[in-house]
């Protein structure tokens, strides 16, 4: 789901919320001076990752690991949120 950190806090939680989101991909840049959402967002159980500061090395060695998951590239879902007339987004 495309999060524009243009938004206000309580406009990101609220689509985090909505769409039960438990992981984060940013990067440094987008959550510098965000600390309050993202203390909101780790009280919600959301798993931040700023891939800027990943060992890409340590993922590297780990990819000939085979993991029994249920998620696949085959059954992921795209989810776009609209402001929605009432002020609440809505997906």
């Amino acid at each position: 789901m495309p999060i524009d950190f243009e938004y206000p806090d309580t406009r990101i939680v609220a689509m985090f919320c909505a769409a039960t989101v438990k992981i984060l991909l940013t990067q440094q840049l987008y959550s510098n001076n965000r600390e309050k959402l993202l203390s909101d967002l780790i009280a919600l159980d959301v798993k931040i990752i700023k891939i800027d500061e990943l060992d890409i090395n340590f993922y590297m060695r780990k990819k000939s690991i085979k993991h029994n998951s249920k998620y696949h590239a085959k059954n992921l879902a795209y989810v776009v949120f609209t402001s929605g007339s009432t002020g609440v987004p809505k997906a």
